[in-house]
Order: structure tokens, then sequence, then C-alpha cells
């Protein structure tokens, strides 16, 4: 399986699932797989897609969603379907095809329905402004990746000691980085 596959999968899946919520559009669709994966890698230890998510003004969003609904588009998986929405334009994803759910455990498709369900009636606007209270967004810097272990912390106050070794570990990625891009 290749490592976008998942992604591809659960975008048809959300797609499909989605048709009746006139919300549904691309901004929403990044939110809902940012909350399936996040909430995965909270309950589970490991998100449902693998994929890497940056932050991006409107909220977290898969660093790879972009070139991933071109392919799928190329591909004849999905079509953009550009709809005037309360004046603005929405890009809503259709999906063509039935998403191969085989690919994904029973528990990540209850969380995943249940993330359905607990947005369906929001405006994307609304679940971008909840992913805005997310730690891990507003911690980053536009286009910087998000890891998925801020998912474990809370909204509370850091104590000194982890505020300590959060200096430690932005310190060893911002290294890292340097490291990737030399």
């Amino acid at each position: 399986m290749a490592k976008g596959d998942k992604l591809k999968e659960l975008i048809l899946y959300i797609a499909r699932e989605s048709e009746g919520d006139e919300h549904f559009g691309v901004v929403k669709l990044n939110k809902l797989l940012f909350n399936a994966d996040f909430e995965a890698y909270r309950r589970f230890g490991e998100s449902v897609t693998g994929q890497e998510y940056q932050a991006l003004p409107s909220g977290p969003a898969p660093r790879q969603i972009l070139p991933t609904l071109q392919d799928m588009q190329d591909q004849s998986e999905l079509v953009i379907r550009e709809e005037s929405l309360y004046g603005y334009i929405q890009k809503r994803p259709l999906a063509l095809r039935q998403a191969d759910i085989h690919l994904f455990s029973q528990d990540e498709i209850a969380l995943i329905d249940h993330i359905l369900q607990r947005f369906r009636h929001m405006s994307a606007t609304q679940v971008s402004d909840l992913s805005h209270e997310f730690l891990g967004w507003s911690l980053a810097e536009p286009g910087e990746t998000i890891p998925y272990a801020v998912a474990l912390l809370g909204r509370e106050e850091l104590t000194e000691q982890e505020l300590e070794h959060t200096k430690v570990a932005e310190e060893r990625a911002r290294k890292w980085r340097e490291g990737r891009a030399a």
C-alpha cells in the first residue's frame, strides 16, 4: 500500500458520507481529515492516514492535500464542483467511486463516523474556528509541521518542566530541519 492510499480512500469516504452536508467543501474536508487523524493519534497512538499536517492561516491541513486532490481528479476518482453558497464559491469534492474501507480498522471507521456526525451541521468557518483552538495549530508558524504528539496535550498551563522540554524539542526540530535543508 502506498503512503497516500489511506488519504485518498479517506477523502472518498468522507466525500461520499458528506453528500447531504450543504457545508461540505475542500476547507471542511481539510478539517475533518485533521480531526480524524489527530483524534486517532490521541485514542490509538497512530493517525488514520499517516499524513503530515501543516499550519495554514485557515487551520491545519494535510501537507499533500492539493497534489492528492489533483491526482484523484486526474484518475477520475473525484471531481471538485464549484458552487455558490451564501455569496462564496464552495469547492465541493464529489466521490466518483466507493472508498476501499478495508484499509481501515473498525475502530477507525467508528471514529471517522463520529467525527462526521459531530461536525455535520457546522459550516466550514465554524469547523475552522474550532481547529484554531487546537494547541498544535496555535503554536506552529505558518507552513510548519504540526507534530501528532501535541494531540496528547491539553489547553492547561504548562509546568516549568514541560516548557523546558518543549524548548529542547523545538531546538532539536529546528536543527533537524536545517540539516534536511542542507
